[in-house]
């Protein structure tokens, strides 16, 4: 699958595309670190939505990051597209990954920063996510 494959994928499944979120880490940072983070990050908020989704062959649904990774010089990154089920509000969810975000910081001088925002695009801003995506790194796209 190449970047314009995947981006139409992402336009046309109910994931929601119509905003944006970044999760930053303000320094130069490995993938490997913020991969850890984000599973992190998914764990706490379905932890918190409703921890019995977390439990093995449970039948209650969880909440899904469909996450595009970059290495920026001092900016370590997450586009993240996030798959809410349709019993869960969509902005509490946004608002306990922010908050559990910013509580995931160890650095000595809290650079960790979560960003959201309309989408003015959906097309447009699916291309600028997949823009770092290999086929051949596994660290360029995660699903949790």
């Amino acid at each position: 699958m190449n970047r314009n494959q995947l981006a139409d994928a992402l336009v046309k499944s109910n994931v929601n595309t119509t905003e944006l979120h970044v999760a930053s880490m303000r320094g130069n940072y490995s993938k490997t670190k913020l991969i850890k983070k984000l599973s992190n990050l998914n764990y706490a908020t379905n932890y918190r939505v409703n921890r019995y989704s977390l439990k093995k062959n449970s039948k209650l649904p969880r909440v899904a990051f469909y996450c595009f990774n970059e290495y920026a010089f001092n900016n370590t990154h997450s586009h993240i597209y996030i798959q809410t089920p349709p019993c869960y509000v969509y902005d509490n969810v946004v608002n306990i990954m922010k908050e559990e975000w910013l509580k995931l910081d160890d650095s000595p001088n809290k650079s960790y920063e979560f960003y959201s925002d309309k989408v003015d695009t959906e097309k447009a801003y699916a291309m600028y996510s997949v823009k770092d995506f290999n086929a051949r790194d596994e660290e360029s796209f995660v699903v949790f």
